[in-house]
């Protein structure tokens, strides 16, 4: 079906559902180009990945009424708006978040309270606090998996298993939540679609087809479809972009690069790229470290080299480089995240979105990462279990019914995506999406920087000898994870499980 149809039904069936929010009576929708597609006496299918496919999805949940009662749920500074909105705007996203938090409120005649409190690490320590103090707060948590992470060792959390009505094998929740957030079965923390924020900090390239077709370079859609996009042909591709453009004789923002990325952390993708995970799930639902091994010598020294040695490539130890660097269509590629798009939607520039390279064409799918996304989680001090698993479940179900599908199918791929082939991209990225219990749980600034950080640690001072800095932090890095997996195993001898 054309872009511009699917485009036709996924605003028709938004308008529809936020008419039917506030009780009014929807216009019917114009059926002219489907009806031109579909013979008389049929009904086209819909797309299994649809938002009208999705609505027809059963959350399987219990009528229930409670009564007016109040969901209390923690939210912070930054992920506060995908949770929440006071009114309608006429912003498709915003207006869909409205329209689910009114229906599961009404639904269930609850009152729900979305609680700001600051910023991720202030946010962490209330929760932490308001269980040593035995104050049940909070229903449910929401906050950055890095900043709850550091509190296993506290006994602040209670299993998901625990919760009634939460069910992580529907669609609404990550698959990764059963294997790389999950110890010995315990749950913690889970990734589920309440919270945009696992969708836009995808990690993800933008490319500049018009730079592309100046340099004569092959269509990149076909190199990565084909399996061919790996970290050689990525470094030929940027290979000989560089200009000095403003003849200055000196490397900044106004000349020409193949490549740019900042030193704050984006290069930190390059470990998921490659294929590598800090920590791996074993047979017996426990984790081993499998950080360091050549391969991640190797990878220190490519990414060395780009920062420090090739001429191609442009980056600072500083924020939002690679985005001002190609909205100035100055870089034929940008390492960002999916949210870009929100940067450079109303530019003229030509670009394609595609997924990070793999390490080489044997690593069999390409992938993706959101460091540090907001991750969902329930406290132990908590007393109405019954409300809460409903209320989340719900929450995170029609999330992924309306709010979801309204942030990738119309938000992003229509306005952000300028081409079929880009909207195919993009679901590459989100199916090869992955998860890693050492980047969860493996801490990060605050304990002296976990393991997802170290190769812009490393890499910002100039050096690629994460042999040394491996070698300097081994044990301590050992003995944080040791305390996780203790905490783990404390509730577990503890609550029986």
């Amino acid at each position: 079906m054309k872009t511009k149809q699917i485009f036709a039904m996924l605003l028709a069936a938004l308008m529809l559902s936020s008419m039917a929010a506030c009780g009014e009576t929807a216009p019917a929708a114009d059926t002219e180009d489907t009806a031109a597609e579909t013979p008389a006496g049929e009904t086209e299918p819909l797309p299994a990945d649809s938002m009208e496919a999705r609505l027809q999805v059963d959350d399987g949940l219990p009528e229930k009424d409670f009564g007016g009662a109040q969901f209390t749920v923690q939210t912070t500074e930054s992920n506060n708006y995908y949770l929440t909105q006071e009114e309608m705007t006429g912003d498709v996203v915003e207006d869909a978040i409205y329209n689910r938090n009114l229906k599961v409120a009404e639904r269930f005649n609850a009152e729900l309270n979305f609680m700001n409190d600051g910023a991720y690490t202030d946010a962490a320590v209330n929760m932490k606090n308001s269980v040593l103090a035995s104050e049940d707060l909070y229903d449910l948590v929401c906050n950055g998996n890095i900043e709850m992470g550091l509190y296993v060792a506290d006994n602040v959390f209670l299993d998901f298993n625990l919760v009634p009505h939460v069910d992580f094998t529907k669609p609404w929740w990550s698959k990764f939540v059963l294997t790389d957030m999950a110890y010995k079965g315990v749950i913690f923390m889970a990734l589920g679609d309440l919270d945009l924020s696992h969708l836009t900090g995808l990690s993800c390239q933008y490319y500049n087809k018009d730079l592309a077709v100046e340099y004569g370079l092959e269509n990149i859609y076909d190199i990565v479809n084909d399996g061919r996009w790996t970290f050689d042909t990525f470094r030929k591709t940027i290979t000989g972009i560089y200009q000095d453009v403003n003849g200055d004789g000196v490397k900044d923002e106004d000349d020409r690069y193949g490549y740019s990325f900042e030193l704050k952390g984006n290069c930190d993708h390059w470990l998921w790229y490659a294929g590598k995970k800090i920590c791996t799930a074993k047979g017996d639902g426990t984790y081993e470290d499998t950080y360091y091994d050549e391969k991640v010598v190797n990878l220190y020294e490519f990414i060395y080299d780009l920062a420090w040695v090739d001429q191609n490539v442009y980056c600072l130890n500083e924020w939002n480089v690679p985005q001002n660097m190609f909205a100035k269509g100055n870089t034929l590629i940008g390492e960002v995240n999916l949210s870009y798009w929100s940067w450079i939607r109303d530019t003229e520039l030509n670009y394609a979105i595609i997924p990070g390279p793999k390490w080489d064409e044997h690593q069999e799918t390409y992938a993706s990462i959101t460091v540090g996304g907001e991750c969902q989680a329930v406290l132990r001090t908590a007393q109405d279990l019954e409300m809460i698993g409903i209320l989340t479940e719900a929450l995170n179900a029609e999330s992924w019914k309306t709010v979801t599908t309204a942030y990738y199918d119309v938000a992003l791929k229509f306005k952000g995506a300028r081409d079929e082939e880009s909207i195919e991209m993009l679901d590459l990225i989100v199916d090869n999406r992955v998860l890693d219990f050492g980047t969860v749980y493996g801490g990060w600034a605050s304990t002296g920087g976990g393991a997802g950080s170290w190769i812009h640690r490393v890499i910002r001072d100039n050096s690629a000898d994460i042999a040394s800095y491996y070698a300097g932090r081994k044990s301590g890095w050992e003995l944080w994870m040791a305390d996780i997996y203790a905490g783990f195993e404390e509730y577990i001898s503890t609550s029986g499980t």
